[in-house]
């Protein structure tokens, strides 16, 4: 049962949660932030791998944020977790191979 008294949550999904999927999450992050709806929005980012948990963003993804006037020093990287689809509204892969991995993964 979907609780609409929470916001709106989606998650954006690559590999190893350490260029593509984070810049994602802080540009669609930001942009929500200037339209008005950072609080009717949550991003999040995670994973299809553990390769990469608990590392940092990837310095030249976080170099090219900076250089658009995004911050992403904060960023760590996690795992997808299936048990998330419940709270998850929206996943946003970042190619085929993760929305694969994913449909995978998702209840039935």
């Amino acid at each position: 049962m979907t609780d609409w008294n929470r916001p709106f949550h989606v998650t954006v999904v690559c590999t190893g949660n350490i260029c593509r999927s984070p810049m994602g999450q802080v540009i669609l992050s930001d942009l929500l932030e200037d339209a008005g709806l950072g609080d009717a929005v949550t991003v999040d980012s995670a994973g299809t791998t553990r390769w990469e948990v608990g590392n940092p963003i990837d310095p030249r993804a976080a170099a090219e944020l900076r250089r658009r006037g995004y911050d992403g020093s904060a960023h760590v990287a996690r795992q997808f977790e299936p048990g998330w689809f419940p709270e998850t509204d929206l996943i946003l892969a970042a190619d085929a191979g993760h929305a694969s991995v994913l449909r995978r993964w998702a209840p039935t």
